[in-house]
């Protein structure tokens, strides 16, 4: 850092500023692979090469009697010839190879066998009938049993994918669902304050109702489930808890669940986990998976072999162990960028964001298999229920990529650029409320809804209207037939105002600004222009209205002091909200405004703004005025323009939500 002159003084604009701008599948394993009974052998270890000048750390891929494959902790696969490896590791890898032999000799009477179909649950036999009395579950007195559980020894997970690469075996599909559209009366009633929750999961399904409120005194907490069949519409007793208990996983076989214990806000630091069998739940017990305040629970997910898998909001992703009489975490890690990870449906895959990347991680040794990398950002992925295909969202379209070698599919333009809720229903994709068509690649249908209680299963959406007697649950295809059939008669290509190659008629509105700041932004906007492929042409009848100009006059009040030093380097400013100890002086200003619109006659097509004030704080000579510092430094900034993100593609403003609109209602859809 370079020596400034000591006499400088700091100026601070003291303001607070907010800125919007049980038991399931084991994993199927191809030969050569340490899964299942020879897990061991996928353990992290050490290798080292003969002679014994490198080593790196890595698990075990796969090998034969030549080579031997091994992801690095990086999730980059190097292949490396038997002959190359120390004496040790060759004896482990030959100490590998037997053990598979033996797992497949024919005589082996423990050999093969075929996997737990871990969607087995959801039976329906043992599911009588109830009046709309329904007896209660005598309530567990207070809160369940809590056990104590420790993280210290989870061995860490890595969550950083790297290059694009795939070994990503495709996961197990979900079962088709065969359930008609239809609505059942549940006989469980939602008070006003009270909230809901859906949980499915199973074969048939089942469909856990949940209803329960954190009130302000601790009488006032509550949380009731009820089991429905809806092949039969039948539902079973209410089990009542004097804890606010929100169900968030339902395993695959639908023979347990997990419920947060709310603390404010919807959410908690403590999961509670019940067992399903037949009509009947059972508390098990309560422990902790959050670390309090910004760090609680944010979601679960059942894993094959009897595991959960927990996201905190710190991006704390743990894998518990369910085996034993108390839970245990086996594997830890840290999410790079995103707390919103989705799984295969059966749990043997994760894919998560990582900035740029989209990793894919292997549950049942916690090893990254794949990473895919957009052209952008990732906010959100989701894997569909066949397994098949991954859904990515940008911040202006989906990209769908292929489960079987992560090639590229399709690509779908959308409208809505926020990052709320990403999810496969049946072959379509459904972003918030609108479902979007992937074969056609255009926005189909929008689906709008009172309902909080509500679930994607399949290609069916299940959702719950809570009344003071009873609820409504809903069971919907989406899309339903006559979005289909309208879907059939559009050309997307004519849904589009603007795509790449359409023309653009720029006009520029300056006022008062200076000809160099002129021409920067005018080669700012060309770039972008450039950037979204669309062509200016003064004879378009699209336009775009770049504008520049002073805003009304402010007045704030900066504070200063003489700049700290230490050996005759200024020090940084103060820390954000430490008030500077110096006098006070009340600046005025004129902030500059920056606009961006893109108009079709009245339409707006696009939008962005950005108002550039005064800066927070700042050095001054000493002598200098603090109303000229300030001053000195407002002026446009020209680099807004090309900071600003603009969607190559933008939908009519009639079809920006599809190409219909519907209802989700107690009564069905409208």
């Amino acid at each position: 850092m370079p020596e400034m002159n000591p006499a400088r003084f700091i100026s601070y604009r003291y303001l607070s500023v907010i800125v919007i701008c049980g038991a399931l599948f084991p994993t199927m394993a191809l030969a050569g692979e340490p899964t299942g009974a020879l897990a061991k052998y996928a353990e992290n270890r050490t290798w080292v090469d003969g002679t014994g000048k490198f080593q790196i750390g890595g698990t075990l891929k796969s090998a034969d009697e030549k080579q031997v494959q091994i992801l690095k902790s990086d999730g980059r696969v190097v292949t490396v010839p038997l002959d190359k490896l120390s004496e040790k590791d060759r004896q482990f890898v030959d100490e590998f190879l037997k053990a598979e032999a033996a797992q497949n000799d024919p005589n082996n009477p423990f050999a093969g066998g075929e996997p737990e179909n871990p969607f087995a649950g959801g039976s329906t036999a043992a599911m009588p009938a109830t009046a709309a009395n329904v007896p209660l579950v005598p309530a567990s007195p207070g809160r369940l049993n809590k056990v104590n559980v420790t993280t210290g020894g989870a061995r860490p997970l890595s969550l950083a994918p790297g290059r694009e690469f795939w070994s990503v075996k495709p996961p197990a599909a979900l079962p088709e669902v065969t359930l008609q559209d239809s609505i059942i009366t549940v006989p469980l009633e939602k008070p006003f304050f009270g909230k809901m929750a859906l949980g499915i999961a199973g074969r048939a399904p089942t469909v856990i109702v949940n209803v329960y409120q954190e009130g302000r005194k601790a009488a006032d907490n509550y949380g009731r489930f009820m089991l429905v069949d809806p092949t039969t519409q039948k539902s079973s007793a209410v089990t009542e808890f004097e804890q606010p208990y929100r169900v968030v996983a339902v395993a695959p076989n639908a023979a347990m669940f997990a419920a947060i214990r709310v603390e404010g806000w919807d959410t908690g630091n403590d999961l509670a986990l019940f067992s399903i069998n037949g009509q009947t739940i059972t508390p098990l017990y309560e422990f902790t998976v959050g670390g309090g305040s910004w760090k609680e629970f944010v979601s679960a997910k059942f894993l094959p072999n009897n595991r959960l898998a927990v996201v905190t909001k710190d991006k704390k992703l743990t894998f518990w162990d369910l085996s034993g009489t108390v839970p245990r975490a086996v594997q830890q890690g840290e999410l790079a960028d995103s707390v919103h990870v989705s799984f295969s449906p059966a749990g043997e895959l994760m894919a998560f964001p990582a900035k740029k990347y989209v990793g894919f991680l292997d549950t049942s040794n916690g090893n990254i298999v794949g990473s895919i990398e957009p052209e952008s950002d990732v906010e959100r992925a989701a894997i569909s229920a066949d397994g098949k295909r991954v859904a990515i969202k940008l911040w202006d379209k989906l990209v769908i990529y292929s489960m079987e070698d992560g090639t590229h599919i399709k690509t779908i333009p959308v409208a809505d650029t926020g990052d709320d809720d990403l999810t496969w229903v049946g072959e379509y994709v459904k972003l918030n409320e609108t479902v979007y068509d992937v074969e056609r690649t255009l926005p189909l249908w929008t689906y709008k809804t009172r309902s909080s209680a509500k679930q994607v299963y399949g290609d069916r959406m299940f959702a719950c209207f809570g009344d003071k007697q009873s609820s409504q649950l809903t069971i919907t295809t989406l899309p339903h037939e006559a979005a289909i059939r309208t879907a059939e008669t559009v050309d997307p290509k004519t849904l589009y105002v603007m795509s790449p190659g359409s023309a653009v008629r720029v006009n520029y509105q300056f006022v008062n600004v200076p000809d160099d700041y002129q021409r920067q932004i005018e080669d700012a906007v060309s770039a972008k222009l450039k950037e979204s492929s669309w062509v200016n042409n003064n004879n378009a009848s699209v336009i775009l209205e770049v504008s520049v100009h002073e805003g009304d006059e402010k007045e704030e009040d900066y504070y200063t002091e003489k700049a700290r030093t230490l050996g005759g380097i200024v020090l940084p400013p103060r820390p954000f909200g430490v008030r500077p100890n110096g006098p006070s002086e009340k600046v005025k200003f004129r902030p500059w405004v920056h606009s961006f619109v893109l108009k079709n006659g009245n339409d707006v097509l696009f939008k962005g703004e950005y108002t550039r004030g005064a800066p927070s704080s700042f050095q001054t000579e000493e002598g200098e005025e603090i109303q000229a510092a300030v001053l000195k430094l407002i002026h446009p900034d020209p680099k807004w323009f090309g900071r600003i993100k603009v969607p190559s593609y933008i939908l009519k403003s009639t079809i920006r939500e599809g190409l219909g609109e519907s209802n989700l209602t107690a009564s069905g859809l409208n």
